[in-house]
């Protein structure tokens, strides 16, 4: 009998992370560098659409909390190229 040998396996995805193609640099209150210490750390978890543009924006952790509203609309500012998948974009989030 014929032995039937098993497909090639299916190739892996070539997917290529989103890049900030635009910043943003977060404008603190004043009355919040008054008090803060000498480094303040604020972590914002987001989603890129497919047009590399941040959505879902919320503070994953925050050294002082005056800050985050300032950190959230920098994030805003920001544009990405979008993530892709064998050449089709696709959101990402991180």
């Amino acid at each position: 009998a014929p032995v039937e040998t098993p497909p090639p396996p299916a190739p892996e995805p070539q997917i290529v992370p989103a890049r900030v193609t635009r910043g943003a640099v977060a404008v603190y209150p004043e009355r919040c560098a008054m008090r803060a210490g000498e480094k303040v750390s604020v972590s914002v978890i987001f989603s890129i659409t497919t047009e590399g543009s941040p959505i879902s924006a919320s503070v994953a952790s925050s050294d002082n909390r005056c800050f985050n509203s300032a950190a959230l609309r920098a994030v805003y500012d920001m544009r990405f190229s979008p993530r892709t998948i064998d050449g089709a974009a696709a959101i990402e989030t991180g």
